[in-house]
């Protein structure tokens, strides 16, 4: 069980330390016999309540302790003296002091003004001057914020979470308090979105282990350190997942009238001899239901994708499937005239996912460098194992992705303003493949300069992380 809080008990009677450290069952109490051994605890331990006794003041107490509580602000102290104190109190009261008790007291006193203490002001410095925020009020606000909240100190080091961002992470805010935020935090998007290594900071995603969706965002406070919300988007994701439904719904209803013509255009043939213009018209014909009937399929993929309805998850290598991609489609590289050029480490570590999803991922970036690169070009696979992730990248020298496109190509339907309209696609390749990679709980991204060709990166856990 985690301690109720630390408390760092200054003073050299024994008895004094021994009864502090009994009244407060719970907690993790230390001692410092002496001023120098007060600084370095507060280094060091960095307690919550600082428990100060009388017999460990001289005559320069006051300006010491005064100086202590400029120094950590954010330590609460408590003063412990004898029935007939040195001190009067105002004096104690002026230093900062957030208690006094007087022997003899009853050890309910002592509990009282330490659990006082450990809800009681966070000193935050600003440029306007010292603001006050009481603890307990701020539980209050935050317990009833919608949002998640998390706050990391300037020494970056949690120092808060609500009861929202405890849910969605399945965080115990007590454990963690104090700790570097990235051992207190798991999830890996999180983490990158704090870090600000994010490909797109402004439209960062994560799955909470409460399978709910949140929007992160970060911002830097000065004086107080990183605060970090999550929104919750887990409604506008069920929106669109009706959305999609009724979609693949009217998708399903319109195959079948599809195969139909499809079928009557190519018994035209049979029936009697046709001209040329008329053969050109039924290849046309054919050609446009090819086309709709190939939009339909890549909506119903995304659909059920998306639904997680053919999620088959086991142990697979991206190596033997970027490979068997590759073998598939070298005559296609080869008609278009392209080089290919594949530097994929042969023992990259394998990844718990679904074949035909992660296959269908590798043809949809390597189809697109094909679709996008002009004769005499190159494209290059990458695959390197790092710590506990697998990085995946195809880079082409094609025509490339204008900045204002690139964070919205992985939406459905949307195709960059540089893509001719005699380009084929139906702009839903690389919303597979981002809806792919999120299965996945992995992450991808585009970089890329107009003219210059562009580099897809995708990151993906290794198995068994």
């Amino acid at each position: 069980m985690s301690p109720l809080g630390k408390i760092l008990f200054a003073g050299k009677d024994q008895k004094v330390a021994a009864l502090v450290a009994d009244s407060l069952v719970g907690y993790h109490t230390e001692q410092a016999a002496s001023f120098a051994k007060l600084e370095e605890k507060l280094e060091s331990f960095q307690p919550d309540v600082v428990i100060v006794s009388e017999d460990l003041l001289d005559e320069g107490a006051l300006a010491r302790a005064e100086k202590m509580h400029s120094k950590y602000p954010r330590a609460e102290i408590i003063l412990i003296s004898p029935a007939a104190p040195q001190l009067g109190q105002n004096q104690v009261l002026e230093t900062g002091f957030s208690h006094w008790l007087r022997f003899p007291f009853d050890v309910e006193f002592i509990q009282f003004a330490v659990a006082d203490c450990m809800r009681r002001a966070v000193v935050v410095n600003s440029e306007a001057g010292d603001r006050i925020i009481l603890r307990d009020e701020m539980d209050f606000v935050l317990s009833e914020i919608s949002d998640g909240v998390i706050l990391i100190d300037e020494e970056r080091k949690m120092a808060l979470a609500n009861r929202t961002a405890c849910n969605a992470l399945r965080l115990n805010i007590a454990e963690l308090v104090g700790k570097p935020y990235d051992e207190a935090l798991s999830h890996r998007t999180l983490l990158s979105a704090i870090r600000g290594d994010s490909p797109d900071p402004n439209r960062v995603e994560i799955l909470g282990e409460d399978e709910s969706y949140y929007r992160v965002t970060s911002v830097q406070i000065k004086g107080l350190g990183q605060l970090v919300t999550l929104h919750d988007i887990t409604y506008l994701k069920e929106l669109n997942r009706m959305k999609t439904q009724f979609v693949n719904t009217v998708s399903h209803d319109i195959r079948s009238p599809l195969t139909s013509i499809l079928g009557y255009v190519e018994l035209v043939k049979r029936v009697g001899e046709v001209n040329r213009q008329q053969e050109e018209f039924i290849t046309q014909v054919q050609d446009s239901v090819h086309r709709i009937t190939q939009l339909i399929s890549e909506v119903l993929d995304l659909g059920r994708i998306e639904s997680r309805l053919d999620k088959n998850f086991a142990k697979v290598s991206l190596y033997e499937i970027a490979r068997e991609v590759l073998v598939n489609l070298r005559p296609v590289i080869a008609k278009a005239d392209l080089t290919l050029a594949m530097e994929m480490e042969d023992r990259l570590p394998d990844i718990l996912g679904d074949s035909i999803q992660l296959r269908q991922l590798v043809e949809n970036l390597v189809g697109n460098a094909i679709k996008y690169t002009p004769a005499g070009g190159t494209i290059t696979i990458r695959g390197r194992s790092e710590t506990d992730q697998i990085i995946f990248q195809v880079e082409d020298t094609g025509v490339g992705i204008p900045l204002d496109d690139q964070s919205k190509i992985f939406e459905p339907f949307y195709r960059a303003n540089n893509v001719s309209e005699e380009t084929e696609g139906s702009g839903l390749g690389l919303a597979i493949t981002k809806t792919v990679v999120d299965n996945h709980r992995g992450r991808i991204w585009v970089d890329s300069k107009l003219g210059m060709g562009a580099m897809f990166t995708v990151v993906l856990p290794v198995y068994g992380r």
